[in-house]
């Protein structure tokens, strides 16, 4: 148990309310981590203690005391807990971040080697965020096209359907034309309900991710082979981390599923029974069918696992599975981007096919 910190603190304690507190976890962003990351691995690497690297940061962020500023909140947390050991720090982090991220840097605190655990949380966070952004980039430009898309929609609803009525009796609209209008009439008439759907499906989706615990054939298919990639490189750093402080493996997989979401929770509870029949961890992950990380990784894995030294072999390649999971998921965003694409020029042809046959029957009726 550390002393007790009351005499140490040189900034004011922070008192929120609850709401605060949880607007200020709830906005503690990747950016926000990273730099949290950062910097206390930096104070560590200096030298300082943890509780003199979270005083140190919250003087910085304070100006020592004379404002008030979110971190403080988060700094003052931890400061806290160091005075009722490492659970309560552990809770304390799960709080304000995700929870690989704090069992990797738990994993680090077991080592002795939290400078390195923070980096590599900070490598994740980072990597997390280049998959994003590589995904809402490859994204943006499309969706404003179909944006556009929808508008010339109304347009046609708007303008062009209602004198084309006058001209040609709606019975006569074929081919292009009678395709151009029920699409356009469809997704303008229908628009609210479409757009609630779509963010029903969203939310469906996203709550899937670490809920839908059963599934194979999904885990193969953008967004839900994302989300594998990545749990993949937390569980395979957090693996590493406790074997390196001489946990026993078993040991180690068993605590990683104690925070696990059902998905994940599904797949460790599968490889430790192959464990306990005597198999060792590839071989288990393996035996298990669900082929977590990916069905390549395992059959690496069954070779990094076989024998000793497991923990510097599993880290190397947690670091190269993350760089082949950023480039996947660039991959799948050009993918997206392609097929937004085809919608959007879909469009336009028909646009040109519907003109092409309104005038041959003008012309009919001329």
């Amino acid at each position: 148990m550390l002393p007790s910190l009351t005499s140490t603190f040189v900034a004011v304690k922070p008192r929120i309310d609850a709401t605060l507190r949880w607007i200020y976890q709830k906005t503690f962003s990747a950016k926000d981590r990273i730099a949290f990351y950062d910097m206390l691995a930096f104070l560590l690497d200096n030298n300082k203690s943890l509780q003199q690297a979270f005083i140190d940061m919250r003087n910085v962020v304070t100006d020592f005391g004379r404002k008030h500023h979110p971190y403080a909140v988060l700094l003052t947390d931890c400061l806290s807990a160091l005075d009722e050991g490492q659970g309560a720090f552990e809770k304390v982090l799960l709080e304000w971040v995700p929870v690989q991220e704090a069992t990797l840097i738990g994993s680090g605190i077991l080592s002795g080697k939290l400078s390195d655990a923070l980096r590599r949380a900070s490598q994740i966070v980072e990597g997390k965020k280049t998959m994003v952004s590589a995904l809402f980039g490859a994204l943006a430009y499309p969706c404003f096209l179909l944006g556009i898309v929808v508008l010339m929609m109304h347009m046609v609803c708007n303008k062009f359907i209602p004198k084309l009525d006058r001209l040609i009796p709606r019975e006569k609209w074929e081919g292009a034309l009678s395709l151009l209008t029920g699409i356009s009439e469809f997704i303008v008439h229908f628009e609210w309900l479409l757009l609630f759907s779509l963010l029903a499906l969203t939310a469906l989706i996203v709550w899937s991710m670490g809920h839908w615990a059963n599934r194979k054939i999904a885990d193969h298919l953008p967004p839900w082979s994302v989300y594998r990639a990545v749990q993949g490189v937390y569980f395979l750093l957090n693996i590493a981390a406790l074997l390196r402080v001489n946990i026993p493996v078993m040991q180690a997989v068993n605590m990683l599923g104690e925070t696990a979401s059902p998905w994940l929770e599904r797949r460790i509870n599968e490889t430790l029974h192959y464990m306990r029949q005597g198999e060792h961890l590839g071989l288990a992950l393996k035996s298990s069918g669900y082929h977590f990380p990916s069905r390549e990784c395992v059959n690496q894995m069954m070779l990094l696992t076989e024998g000793a030294g497991a923990e510097n072999s599993l880290e190397r390649y947690a670091d190269r599975w993350l760089q082949i999971t950023i480039s996947q998921v660039k991959k799948t965003s050009r993918y997206l981007t392609a097929f937004c694409f085809l919608l959007v020029f879909g469009y336009m042809l028909l646009l040109l096919l519907a003109s092409s046959d309104l005038n041959t029957m003008v012309n009919q009726m001329g």
